[in-house]
C-alpha cells in the first residue's frame, strides 16, 4: 500500500522536488505555474511513501472544475502538456497498486469526482491489473528530439521527403527568423483560421497561452530551467508576379 502526503505548493522545496535527472518536464514548478495562470488550476504534487514509510518519488497534478466536478488533472485536457504523473526515485514500484491507492487518495482526501492521468512509465498491463475499472485513452508516441547534435546529424535523422523541401526552401531563397511578437500571435491565429476554416472546422485559439509563454521569464532564453519557447518563421521572397 502507498501513502500520499500533499505538500502545499508555497512551501515546496523545488530543490528536492526536481533533483531527479529524469524528472518529467511537466511536471516542473515552471509548467505548474503555467497552468495555474493559463487555467486558474491549483497545483497538487503529492509526496509517495511506500508501506514502510520509505520514500518512492512525487505525484504532480492540478485540481479544477469542469462542468462542476472537481477534477483532478495530470494532466487534463486543454493543458497541452503531453504527460505529468509520476517521479520515481526507485526501481520497485507496484504501478497497479500505486494508481489504486492514488484514485482512493484522490476521492476520499481531494475530494476528486474524476481523475485523469497520462504518464509513459504507466503501461496497458498495468492499467489491467488495477482494482478500480479504469477507461483506457488513446495510444500514442512520444517524441523526443536531442537538439544537442550536430546539424548534419539532426539533418540525417529525417525522412528524405523532409529533407528535400528543406534544401529546396533554401535554394528559393527562405530565411527563417525568430518571432515573439503579438504581431506574429495575431498572424498566427489568422492563418490558422484559414486552415480550419476551408477544412470546415471550429479554430482552437492559442493566442492566449501563446501570449503566457511569449511573456513568461520562466520560459525565457537563459532562464536557467528546463523549458524554452523557440517560436520560428519562415519566409520565402516575393516574386513580381505574386506582387
Amino acid at each position: 500500500m502507498y501513502s500520499f502526503k500533499r505538500i502545499p505548493y508555497e512551501d515546496l522545496d523545488k530543490a528536492a522536488f526536481c533533483s531527479n535527472p529524469q524528472k518529467v518536464p511537466f511536471t516542473c514548478p515552471e509548467w505548474l505555474d503555467f497552468i495555474k495562470e493559463l487555467k486558474g488550476a491549483g497545483p497538487v504534487v503529492l509526496e509517495v511513501s511506500a508501506s514502510g514509510g520509505e520514500h518512492v518519488g512525487w505525484f504532480t497534478g492540478c485540481l479544477c472544475r469542469f462542468l462542476g466536478v472537481k477534477v483532478l488533472g495530470s494532466p487534463f485536457w486543454g493543458w497541452i502538456g503531453q504527460h505529468m504523473g509520476f517521479d520515481f526515485d526507485v526501481e520497485d514500484v507496484d504501478k497497479a497498486r500505486l494508481v489504486d491507492d492514488l484514485i482512493d487518495y484522490a476521492v476520499d482526501t481531494l475530494g476528486a469526482g474524476y481523475v485523469q492521468l497520462t504518464d509513459f512509465k504507466i503501461d496497458y498491463p498495468d492499467v489491467a491489473r488495477c482494482t478500480h475499472t479504469l477507461i483506457p485513452g488513446e495510444r500514442y508516441l512520444t517524441c523526443y528530439v536531442d537538439l544537442t547534435k550536430t546539424e548534419e546529424a539532426l539533418f540525417k535523422n529525417l525522412k528524405s521527403g523532409y529533407r528535400t523541401c528543406i534544401r529546396k526552401f533554401g535554394k528559393d531563397g527562405g530565411v527563417i527568423e525568430e518571432e515573439y511578437s503579438d504581431e506574429f500571435i495575431t498572424e498566427h491565429h489568422r492563418q490558422l483560421e484559414q486552415v480550419f476554416t476551408r477544412a470546415g472546422h471550429k479554430t482552437p485559439d492559442y493566442r492566449r497561452k501563446m501570449s503566457i509563454m511569449f511573456h513568461s521569464p520562466s520560459f525565457s532564453k537563459g532562464a536557467g530551467g528546463k523549458f524554452g519557447v523557440y517560436a520560428i518563421k519562415a519566409l520565402l521572397p516575393v516574386g513580381p508576379a505574386e506582387r
